[in-house]
C-alpha cells in the first residue's frame, strides 16, 4: 500500500510540474502575441499623430467614442459658462444658488447646443431644427431637474460647498445629456457606433 501511495504523490506532483509548464507555455505565447500586436497597433494608428489629432478635432465625428472626446469638450466649453455664471450671479449679483443654477444651466444649454450641432451631431434625425431644439430643450429640462435635484442633495442634505456640488452634479448631467441626445435626436452615421 505504501509503494502506491508514493507513486499517486508523485504522479500529482508530475502533473502539477506538466500543468505548470504548459501554463508557462502559454502565458509566454499570449505575452509575445500581445506585445507584437500593440506593436502593430501602435505603429499603424498611434505614431501618426497628425492624423489622430485632425480626426479628433475636425471633419467628422464618425464613431461613439470621438463624438464623446467631442461632446467632453463642448460640455467642457458649455460647463465653464455654467458655472462661471453660477458663481457670478450667487457671489456677485445674490441671487439663491439654485435660481442661478437654473440661469447658468440655461446658458450652458444654448451654448451646448451650437456647438454640438456643428462639430459633433451633423447627422440629425429630424428635419424640422425648430422641433429638434425643443426636443433638445426637453432632454436639457430633464437635465436641469437633474440638476436642480442633485445640486439641492449634495449642498443642503450632504452639506457640500454649492461649488463643489456643482463639479459632482455636472459629471452626472453630462451623461444623461450625451447618450439622452445621441439617442434620440440624432442619428448612427458610421458603423462604428456600438
Amino acid at each position: 500500500m505504501k509503494n502506491t501511495n508514493k507513486i499517486t504523490f508523485f504522479l500529482f506532483y508530475c502533473n502539477d510540474v506538466v500543468l505548470s509548464v504548459q501554463l508557462d507555455f502559454v502565458i509566454h505565447n499570449f505575452s509575445i502575441s500581445l506585445r507584437t500586436n500593440l506593436t502593430i497597433f501602435f505603429e499603424k494608428e498611434l505614431l501618426n499623430t497628425n492624423t489622430i489629432i485632425h480626426q479628433l478635432f475636425s471633419g467628422e465625428a464618425n464613431n461613439w467614442i470621438m463624438q464623446l472626446f467631442r461632446y467632453t469638450i463642448v460640455g467642457g466649453v458649455a460647463f465653464c459658462v455654467d458655472y462661471g455664471l453660477l458663481y457670478i450671479l450667487t457671489e456677485y449679483i445674490h441671487f439663491h444658488y439654485l435660481v442661478s443654477a437654473t440661469i447658468s444651466f440655461l446658458a450652458g444649454l444654448a451654448v451646448n447646443y451650437i456647438l454640438t450641432t456643428w462639430w459633433i451631431f451633423r447627422h440629425h434625425k429630424l428635419s424640422n431644427r425648430t422641433l429638434e431644439f425643443i426636443i433638445y430643450g426637453i432632454i436639457g429640462l430633464v437635465g436641469l431637474l437633474l440638476n436642480n435635484m442633485l445640486m439641492y442633495f449634495f449642498t443642503d442634505i450632504i452639506h457640500l460647498h454649492y461649488m463643489l456640488s456643482k463639479l459632482i452634479t455636472a459629471i452626472l448631467v453630462m451623461g444623461w445629456n450625451f447618450f439622452g441626445r445621441k439617442i434620440i435626436l440624432f442619428k448612427n452615421n458610421t458603423s462604428n457606433d456600438v
